[in-house]
């Protein structure tokens, strides 16, 4: 029997989670409906949950609200929506992995004046990660097809 402890952790459905990617980066996710697993878009179709593992130390960010909340980043929040709809980004304003993921980057950069170019880097910094993201869960897709074709039985 193992008597190894269980590796999961467990968070509350539809709160965010900061963890380590495949890449030796960091990434913020969605933790899903079991409160075990995550994604990482919530395009229809691409997201792939994985296990929220002890390995990869994951750090409880709660919901965009205590996030927002708990970092003062109310100011921060309303003035990246309304450039996101000025821009007309309608989509990324509406993506909550998009919008915690250009607060993150906003408060890490703290306590830097919250200017137009700080927000517009935040949200090319958000932008970046999701495509890195996709890029690595079709390096993924492909790596598993290739395995499974050249599988010898």
């Amino acid at each position: 029997m193992n008597s190894q402890p269980f590796l999961i952790n467990k968070f509350p459905p539809g709160s965010f989670v900061e963890l380590d990617d495949l890449l030796s980066g960091r990434k913020i996710s969605l933790v899903c409906q079991d409160g075990m697993t995550s994604v990482d878009t919530v395009a229809i179709g691409l997201a792939t949950p994985f296990f929220i593992h002890k390995s990869f130390n994951p750090v409880m960010l709660g919901s965009i609200a205590n996030y927002v909340e708990a970092n003062s980043l109310g100011e921060a929040y309303n003035r990246l929506l309304s450039i996101l709809v000025r821009q007309d980004l309608n989509d990324e304003a509406n993506d909550p992995l998009f919008i915690i993921r250009a607060l993150n980057f906003i408060h890490k950069a703290m306590p830097v004046e919250l200017t137009l170019p700080l927000i517009n880097d935040a949200i090319k910094s958000s932008k970046d990660q999701q495509q890195m993201l996709n890029d690595l869960r079709l390096c993924i897709i492909e790596y598993i097809k290739s395995t499974h074709e050249n599988h010898v039985n």
